[in-house]
This record gives C-alpha cells, structure tokens and sequence, in this order.
C-alpha cells in the first residue's frame, strides 16, 4: 500500500483524486502504526509530494499529520535520507498561511531546527524556507529561532542565505523578537556577513534588519563590526536601494547623544559624508537630517567641521526640492555659525552659497535660519569683507529688512547692524537703498529691540557719510527718528536717534534747522 501511495502521488494530475479517496489519511495512519523503514520510507515520499498542494497541506495539518512526521524525523531508527525528505515536507506544508500556528503548536519548529544540523545544502535551505515562513508566529521565538537562523546563516550557498536574511528582516519589525535579536550575541557579525555576499536581495533584506536593529537603544555592535558594516556600506553595495539603506543605519547610530562622540570616532559621519554624494534624493534627506541633529548638539560642531560638512550643504542646497530638506539645510548652517570659531571656514566653505541658492526660496523658516547664519557669521571681522563684497548677499539681506515677519525683520536688522559696521559695505548699501528701507521700517514697528538696531544701523551709515542726511531727508526720516526717541524706555536707542539727527544738522543746508525744529 504504501508503494502504491508513493507511485501515484508521483504524478501531480491525481493528487486531487488521492485526496478525495483518503489518501492523506492512508498515508498518516500507516505512518503511525508501521515501524517497518519502508513503508514508513514510502510514506513519507508520498506526504512529501502531496504537500505542494494547498488543498493537501490542509488535509495533513488538520488530520495531525505535522505531528506524525515529527516523530518519524525525531526516531533514532530513521535514515538520513527520510529526515530530509521530513524537512522538505515541513517546508512545503508551511507556505500555508493559516496552518502554521497549528504546526508550531505541532513542534514543528523545534523539529525543523533538529533537521537543519545535517550537513546538506538542500536539506538546510529547506528548514530556512520552513523557519522563515513559521518565524510570522510570534511563538516559534519560544523554540529557539533566533539562534536557529544564525546558525543557518553560515552557509555560501545563496538561495539559504536570503530566506535567512528574510526572516531576519520580518523578525526585526516585531517588537519581542527584536529585543529577542537584541540579546543574541553576534547577531551584528552575522548581518555583516550576509551583507558580504554581493547578493542584492540578501543584502537588502540584511540591510533592513539592520535598520530595524539600530532603532533599539540596546542594540550593540560586536567587536569592529561597525567598522566592517562602514566598509560593506561604502565598497561592497551596489545598489541604490541598498546604499540608502545603509544610510538609514548611519543615521540611525548616530540618534542617541550619548553615543553620538563615540560613533563619529568610528567613522559614521565621514561614512554619511561619502554617501552623500551619490545621486540618490532620500540619500540626501537622511544625510542632511543628520547633520542637522548633529548640529542641534554644540559639542558636535568641531567633528562637523573637521569632516568639512559646509561643503556638502553646499552640494545639498543645489539638488534640494522639498521644504523640510530646504529648512534642514538653513537650520544647520545656523546652527553651525552659532559658536565663534569658525565663521571664515563656514562662509568660504560653502555657507554663502547655500545662503544665496535657499534666499530665493518661499518658505519663511528656511529665511529664519538664513538670516541666524548670516547675523552669528557677520560678528565676524574676518567675514565682513566676504559678506560686503557680495552684492547678491547684501541684496538678500535687503529683502529680508522689508519682510513683513517680525522674527524675520528683527534677524536682519542684527544682520545689517553688524554689516553697517564696514564701511567697505556703505557704498553697497547705500546704492541699495538702506536708508530709505530702515526708515520705512522704523516708521512701521514697535518691536524695540527691532528699533533699535534698525537706528543702529542707520547712525553707523551716517556717521560715515553725513550726505546721507539728504536721503534721510527725503524719506522723512526726522520724524521717525524723534519719535523713537521719545521713548524714555530705551536709552540706548534714544543715543543712537539723538546721533543720526545730530549728523543731520552738521549738513549746511538752508532748510534743515527748521526742519529738524
């Protein structure tokens, strides 16, 4: 009988036939009562090429037959060659969806586990495909997966790796049996090592594990294996797909502040630095978000500058399209400026360029975060000439001066104050229009600390150039500056208003001591 079930089971056109007759039932009964090896041989032959089939796999894991081939693999008496063909039929009887708590509940991966321990390429590319597809059951965890996988994992053979590493990267979506992959010593080596293999889809799948892994705080890395994962990432992927998934673990290691000294030692942000420059746009948003994480951390700011990161947001500014991108890119540089030190670096750098590509740009934020670079970069005597001898920058700034936006309005008029301050930058200026822009300012807000540097910058004009009383004349510019000093609340501004209309009346001029009367 058993002969006969395995000869016909040979031929896929009646396996609807054999189940209809009872032939699974045959087969599982016979299995359970023979310990004759072969009928029990045949049998498990004729189970295993039933179990391609849905509608077979369902017969045998409802009439408990994941059971009885359990047994059958776990019996001393059992040769190599049934075990085998046992694995081969798990795995088949696991590609059905809503019978594999069933088999896990059946032992099925504590069997499958056994299984993958002998020594033959199919026999263990089999229990991967088993152990990937039992791995969606939270339970199979219980029965030693983890551990399981990782063993399989060394192996060159291709086809096992990637069902492996596909398991690995579901498994990292779950949250118990990422802490689970957490605790496994060795577990970043064995990624590694399935990165290694040049095989796109292992890498990915590796790759997206990994990202999973490194959103835990506990995740470790073993022994230089971050420094190998580096590597893998800048010289052994290839693809696009792969390349920003690797960037997306950078960026990931480099989250915690705590760590942050310690990964930039190891080379993450110069790695994130060469990634950078690959033609890939959510390469760059991940890139540029990262250094301005990094950005938002003073102590970071030396490493920042030591991996030459004005440069880059350079390079970033001109590929940028989406506004968070755009507001990043600004944000870091402001950042960047807020500590003296390094002005001159920033600016020849890079940092004027991203300035005068994103002022252009709509978005109010990104204009915030320009006009801090450009107030914190301008305190900076080494940077006046560059900044002065810039007519596009000086131009940009005067368009900020008319914003309509008071936190915009107050950076430029400190921005513009600290420009007043070189005369180099007065001509400009002056062709420009400032005096008639601060005045029509002056005339509108009441933001003191907007008044005053607004005057400010209006006397360091004018002490230099007293003909400037003309243009100050002609904007009815005396009223605004009597006004404003009236204001017994501010001292400071009122010196500053008292000064412009002093420099005024030194101008021989018919009319003006009545006007300024």
């Amino acid at each position: 009988c058993a002969m006969a079930l395995f000869n016909l089971s040979c031929s896929a056109e009646i396996h609807d036939t054999i189940l209809q007759q009872g032939g699974v039932q045959a087969i599982i009964t016979l299995l359970n009562s023979s310990k004759n090896m072969e009928v029990v041989t045949n049998c498990v032959r004729a189970m295993c090429n039933l179990s391609v089939g849905a509608d077979a796999q369902q017969q045998i894991i409802e009439r408990r037959g994941v059971p009885t081939i359990v047994t059958v693999a776990g019996r001393a008496s059992t040769p190599l060659a049934v075990r085998q063909l046992v694995a081969s039929s798990l795995f088949n009887l696991s590609n059905l969806t809503e019978g594999r708590e069933s088999m896990i509940a059946d032992s099925a991966v504590r069997c499958t586990i056994e299984l993958s321990a002998i020594p033959s390429k199919a026999t263990r590319f089999s229990c991967a495909g088993a152990l990937m597809n039992l791995a969606v059951v939270e339970e199979a965890l219980d029965s030693g997966l983890v551990p399981a996988l990782k063993e399989l994992a060394q192996t060159d053979d291709v086809a096992t790796m990637l069902r492996v590493s596909t398991a690995f990267a579901y498994l990292s979506s779950q949250k118990r049996a990422r802490a689970v992959m957490c605790a496994e010593a060795g577990m970043s080596k064995t990624l590694n090592s399935m990165m290694r293999s040049g095989h796109e889809e292992t890498q990915v799948e590796s790759a997206t594990c990994l990202v999973n892994m490194t959103t835990l705080e506990a995740w470790e890395w073993g022994k230089s294996c971050l420094d190998d994962f580096i590597v893998i990432a800048l010289l052994r992927t290839n693809s696009e797909r792969t390349k920003l998934l690797c960037t997306k673990v950078l960026f990931n290691v480099l989250v915690d502040p705590n760590t942050r000294a310690e990964m930039i030692h190891k080379g993450v942000l110069y790695a994130l630095m060469r990634i950078s420059q690959l033609h890939n746009v959510y390469i760059h948003q991940i890139c540029v978000q990262a250094v301005f994480n990094l950005s938002c951390q003073k102590s970071m700011h030396p490493s920042l500058h030591d991996n030459q990161v004005a440069p880059m947001l350079s390079a970033m500014t001109r590929v940028a399209q989406r506004v968070s991108m755009r507001v990043d890119l600004a944000n870091a540089l402001a950042n960047l400026s807020s500590e003296g030190g390094h002005e001159h670096q920033l600016v020849t750098e890079g940092g004027l360029s991203v300035f005068k590509q994103l002022i252009k740009q709509p978005d109010i934020n990104t204009k915030l975060a320009l006009v801090r670079f450009l107030a914190n970069v301008s305190t900076s005597e080494s940077v006046l000439a560059l900044l002065v001898s810039d007519s596009e920058v000086l131009d940009g700034l005067l368009k900020l001066v008319k914003s309509d936006v008071e936190a915009l309005l107050n950076r430029a008029c400190l921005a513009l104050c600290n420009i007043t301050c070189a005369k180099a930058a007065h001509k400009s200026l002056t062709d420009g229009g400032t005096v008639e822009t601060l005045v029509e300012v002056l005339s509108k807000t009441d933001n003191a600390r907007t008044v005053k540097l607004g005057v400010k910058a209006l006397r360091n004009l004018m002490v230099c150039n007293a003909l400037l009383s003309e243009r100050l004349l002609t904007a009815n510019g005396i009223p605004v500056m009597v006004r404003h000093m009236q204001d017994p609340q501010d001292m400071e501004t009122c010196a500053h208003c008292a000064k412009v209309c002093f420099v005024a009346a030194t101008v021989p001029r018919d009319d003006m001591v009545p006007r300024l009367i």
